[in-house]
């Protein structure tokens, strides 16, 4: 069990060059999604689920996993390892139509990256990411600064440019473009201290933003894997309490 994802520690990120995903249908179902009465998606909180961060993430909640209270955005985690039929409907059908693509895509392009590289012995989960539209808010930034709690992180529909990066106490903007874009996250530095996480964050670029779709892939521990009985979750979110 001592191999795991992760990217080589002298870059900070890499392009998966050559790889062109369609963004679109994550698109219209995570906005038909932040649509819904707010009864209806509070139904599918993190807390009904029990595999990594599934479930929905909402701005100003206290007690979610995988953003803060002062991030300006909702999210839906939908993953490999919760069964397709426990999502809300609205994303039954992206998930039936789109995620074996999708995966198998992505897989492609580490293989080219990562030696020995078998998609099959991981987990993977989709943050789908919507930030509204809103006016510039008293606090800094509109995503705070973190590292992902995964060992590997893509960027499946490449970046629109919001995203910063810090490198050597400076922080840098992912340039935009299509290409998938992948970086190492925290479980891969807790096994292996050489291999930094991507600390990042998206900042307010404007007095009054638009809105902002992003999606993030995380490669995680498959359920019930020996990789997820060493608590690598539980170890990340022990960096926020």
């Amino acid at each position: 069990m001592n191999k795991f994802p992760h990217l080589s520690p002298s870059t900070p990120f890499v392009l998966l060059d050559g790889l062109l995903l369609n963004p679109e249908p994550f698109k219209m179902v995570l906005k038909e999604w932040v649509s819904l009465p707010q009864s209806y998606r509070l139904q599918w909180l993190q807390k009904r689920y029990s595999y990594g961060y599934d479930g929905y993430s909402f701005p100003g909640q206290e007690d979610s996993l995988n953003q803060g209270y002062e991030d300006a955005l909702h999210s839906m985690v939908i993953s490999s390892e919760t069964r397709r039929e426990e999502f809300p409907k609205e994303f039954q059908e992206v998930l039936n139509r789109h995620w074996d693509g999708l995966i198998g895509k992505v897989a492609e392009g580490l293989a080219s990256k990562i030696d020995s590289f078998d998609s099959r012995e991981w987990g993977y989960s989709l943050s789908c990411n919507y930030f509204p539209a809103q006016a510039k808010r008293d606090t800094p930034l509109r995503l705070d600064e973190h590292p992902d709690g995964s060992f590997l992180t893509i960027l499946p529909f490449g970046s629109d440019g919001g995203l910063e990066y810090e490198e050597d106490g400076d922080w840098k903007r992912i340039p935009a473009g299509s290409s998938p874009v992948a970086f190492n996250g925290y479980f891969s530095e807790y096994l292996n201290p050489d291999l930094k996480a991507l600390n990042h964050r998206v900042p307010w670029k404007s007095e009054e933003e638009k809105e902002r779709f992003s999606f993030a892939l995380f490669v995680l521990p498959k359920k019930e894997s020996e990789w997820e009985k060493m608590n690598l979750f539980n170890r990340y979110l022990g960096l926020y309490d």
